[in-house]
């Protein structure tokens, strides 16, 4: 009786392990490896996501060399050692990837998978870079769209403006400028370049170095980008330059330039924007200006603007302007000051 027991307890255990190892096999086809590591990387848990990748890799290896699914693996494999910070290694598979990739295309016949995870993979080396390797990342992200999309690529556009904003930040204005040249001619020639704004990624790196205390290079990327906003005809960010320019004379004790430029910065918006967050903000800007110089009447007159508008347009900058119009009627005035922050306006 206890030896029949001994063999249905070895047929079941056998019977369980055969079941799992069935559906092990069934989990390791290539395409749930993937997703997988898919999953792990939109987690941002690159290392566990490489864990599946790399087997990946291996099942696509033994399916042949050089096949779409191997290109596919080594393109996602290389975008998480750039999440990793391991460029070298990110290297090795990127150029394995590209080559690939290329030579499909030479074929005329290239694989949409693969074509989809070399745009990724640009986009990683831009979203990705390391402080320490920027410079090399917006190459290699360059270097990608180029030689996969073409020259007239949309995309590439941002890839030129990231390597030229930080050329920018580190004083290289020629080497930034033929970068420059370079986004606005694909900017003009495509249908659609998404949301991405040239103007807009230079104020952020002046922004950037205004904070850091250097005043001069600020000015310097605003003068670059109101250049770039004249030659692609656009105002967008003008009340935003305005402003900046506004607060740097200020600084410099400079006010009645300064008055005069945050009422250009509103003469505009009342214009172009009327009865939004933009005219709203300029509006407080002006306002915040008034109240750190101790002009506490003309200061509630343009922040009592500012609430109208934000209420009238239901934006999101109301909370903001009411806790600042409080400050500066309670006697704060030391703690309100015009802000800089590119999402106020856009």
């Amino acid at each position: 009786m206890q030896r029949n027991k001994t063999i249905v307890s070895t047929v079941s255990a056998l019977a369980l392990l055969f079941f799992v190892q069935q559906i092990g096999s069934t989990a390791m086809n290539w395409n749930d490896l993937i997703d997988e590591g898919n999953r792990f990387e939109l987690l941002h848990d690159y290392k566990e996501a490489k864990k599946y990748y790399l087997q990946g890799l291996d099942l696509a290896r033994k399916g042949g060399k050089d096949t779409p699914q191997v290109a596919e693996s080594q393109a996602r494999l290389a975008s998480v050692c750039v999440g990793l910070k391991n460029l070298k290694e990110a290297e090795i598979y990127t150029k394995a990837a590209l080559e690939i990739a290329l030579a499909e295309k030479r074929s005329g016949h290239p694989n949409e998978e693969v074509t989809v995870c070399m745009e990724d993979l640009a986009g990683a080396y831009l979203d990705e870079a390391p402080d320490s390797g920027q410079e090399y990342c917006y190459k290699t992200a360059i270097e990608i769209r180029e030689k996969v999309f073409g020259l007239s690529h949309p995309n590439l556009a941002r890839s030129y403006g990231s390597l030229a904003a930080f050329y920018l930040d580190k004083g290289r204005y020629s080497d930034a400028a033929p970068l420059i040249t370079k986004a606005l001619g694909i900017t003009s020639r495509s249908i659609s370049s998404g949301n991405y704004s040239l103007a807009k990624q230079v104020l952020h790196h002046a922004i950037l170095k205004y904070d850091r205390g250097d005043s001069v290079a600020a000015e310097k990327m605003i003068e670059i980008a109101a250049d770039i906003e004249a030659k692609t005809k656009s105002d967008r960010f003008r009340s935003t330059r305005e402003q900046f320019q506004a607060i740097i004379c200020s600084d410099k004790g400079d006010l009645k330039r300064a008055e005069q430029l945050f009422k250009q910065a509103i003469k505009h918006d009342e214009v172009k924007h009327p009865g939004g967050g933009r005219l709203a903000n300029c509006y407080a800007q002006l306002a915040r200006f008034y109240c750190q110089h101790n002009r506490s009447n003309d200061a509630q007159k343009y922040f009592e603007l500012a609430r109208a508008t934000a209420i009238s347009g239901h934006t999101k900058n109301l909370d903001d302007i009411v806790l600042d119009q409080n400050r500066c009627a309670h006697h704060s005035g030391s703690a309100v000051r015009p802000t800089l922050n590119l999402r106020l306006d856009h």
